[in-house]
């Protein structure tokens, strides 16, 4: 099924600037794929050109109509919380708030 993505001429521009430029490689790779989408390839053909499975360009597609460009950002990802960074000459009192933080969380200090 081909469902073309109909994009203004300014969001053609910043998709393919956002593909080219974004710092993120995983942002660049939806903006190209929403591109390529708006060019006339399937779901299925985008999903072979970035060898990733359908579902993520679906995804990427349900996220572009419900959010439009922000919805290629970076999202929440689940798993193992980030832990406490430690950082080389901190403290003794920075030490032990960090310490004192209950597991998977920092304290209020920044750490």
């Amino acid at each position: 099924m081909r469902l073309k993505l109909n994009l203004s001429i300014e969001e053609r521009r910043t998709l393919r600037e956002m593909g080219i430029y974004h710092p993120h490689a995983r942002t660049r790779m939806r903006a190209q794929g929403m591109f390529r989408l708006a060019q006339g390839l399937t779901l299925q053909q985008v999903a072979d050109e970035f060898e990733v499975h359908l579902n993520s360009v679906e995804n990427w597609r349900q996220r572009w109509d419900e959010l439009g460009l922000v919805g290629l950002f970076e999202g929440r990802h689940t798993g193992r919380p980030e832990s406490c960074p430690t950082k080389s000459g901190a403290s003794w009192a920075t030490w032990r708030a960090m310490r004192a933080a209950p597991p998977g969380r920092c304290s209020a200090s920044g750490y």
